[in-house]
């Protein structure tokens, strides 16, 4: 008896499994068909977003930004570009009211460097006062402005030159070579924030903050508004781009954006000057202004302008100066150390120099330092090998000529 049980169970099971066989052939063969039309669709859909994508960024990057710095202000200032290997420092000015003569409502000098996964923020407030200067056989202090006012002094010039004077003047100041700039004008800076998903350009520039108070927003505004800056932003504002004055190329404002935003915002600092930083002094109009000091400034920025790959290299800097102009050497030495170099030794060459040299003491052992240095020059500058005919400990050495 029990031997009949089970074989009515196996009966019973194999009956099920025929049945639940014969479903699934009998299925329609249309939902077979329907499953491979899905999937044919849902390619072709991607295929056509991707393509969309693809060309309207090639749209973007045949567009041009508008270019005032061919007014040159007796340089070259080529731009740098990007290059995610080296560090890259952007100027961006802006001027609120397009009134037919440009100004600065507003500076901020952003830096990255992609190999140390760092970046400062750096701005102060635009009424602030420092020292312009002057290279013309001797260097001095010729008197002094505030940054919003330097675009009025170039327009002043023969040819005028309002940008390219800003653009020069803030680098001697900053002692920081800008890789390029960006200038946001007039109707176009009431809207720049739909670039990104920040507030309106301007509402940060409050007239009764006190200047460290403006400067520590206008940081946090750029920070906050690179970080939200999006393809589809520019895409949607495409026609905005040739509005924007710059001497960058617009593949290369990608880049710095990219770059920024694989920075993590833990690692961008925010630099600004203190209260106790800013001086009061009296003008050649006899007006007491706020006055920043190049001391003050260097101290602001600190460790903050720095190069870890010149790091690495630990190469000695030597400065002598060799051109007649007094105190080159002191501000070249600037220049160096904002750059990121260590400079050992500052002093006067041995003899005139009509041309500047630069001697490295072991070829190929400071390639980028060397690269670095050389950046600093707007035409080509000779490279020996060795040292000068006079005591040197360095591992680099650097003369300034008479054609510096």
């Amino acid at each position: 008896m029990p031997l009949l049980k089970r074989s009515k169970k196996q009966k019973k099971r194999f009956r099920t499994e025929r049945t639940l066989k014969a479903r699934l052939l009998d299925k329609p063969k249309y939902l077979l068909i329907l499953r491979i039309l899905i999937v044919v669709v849902l390619i072709t859909s991607i295929s056509s977003v991707v393509y969309w994508f693809y060309h309207r960024v090639s749209d973007l990057n045949d567009l041009e930004f508008s270019q005032t710095l061919e007014d040159s202000y007796d340089f070259d200032y080529e731009p740098l570009g990007y290059n995610k290997n080296e560090v890259f420092t952007l100027l961006i000015l802006v001027d609120l009211e397009d009134d037919g003569r440009t100004k600065v409502d507003d500076f901020v000098v952003i830096q990255i460097d992609s190999n140390s996964q760092e970046a400062f923020v750096f701005s102060f407030h635009p009424d602030i006062y420092f020292y312009l200067y002057e290279y013309s056989g001797s260097y001095e202090s010729v008197e002094i402005s505030r940054v919003r006012d330097l675009p009025v002094v170039g327009d002043l010039h023969d040819p005028p030159r309002p940008v390219s004077y800003t653009y020069h003047q803030l680098q001697e100041f900053l002692a920081i070579r800008f890789n390029g700039y960006i200038l946001i004008k007039g109707d176009l800076s009431k809207d720049f924030n739909r670039f990104g998903n920040a507030e309106a350009l301007g509402d940060t520039l409050k007239s009764d903050m006190s200047y460290e108070a403006w400067a520590k927003e206008n940081n946090e505004y750029w920070i906050n508004f690179i970080n939200t800056l999006s393809i589809f932003g520019a895409l949607a504002n495409k026609d905005k781009i040739p509005e924007l004055e710059s001497n960058l190329e617009v593949t290369d404002l990608y880049g710095f954006v990219r770059g920024f935003k694989d920075i993590s915002l833990s690692d961008v600092e925010s630099v600004y000057l203190k209260t106790e930083d800013l001086t009061e002094v009296i003008d050649e109009r006899g007006d007491q202004v706020t006055f920043l000091s190049e001391t003050k400034l260097d101290e602001a920025l600190g460790n903050h302008v720095r190069d870890i790959e010149m790091e690495r290299e630990q190469a000695r800097v030597e400065v002598f100066n060799g051109s007649g102009v007094g105190g080159l050497g002191a501000r070249y030495k600037r220049w160096l150390e904002h750059l990121g170099a260590d400079v050992i030794r500052v002093g006067n060459a041995s003899g005139d120099w009509d041309r500047s040299v630069i001697y490295v003491t072991k070829s190929g052992e400071f390639d980028y330092t060397m690269d670095r240095i050389q950046s600093l020059w707007e035409k080509d500058v000779e490279i020996r090998e060795g040292r000068p005919d006079f005591v040197t400990t360095g591992d680099i050495i650097v003369i300034l000529g008479a054609d510096f």
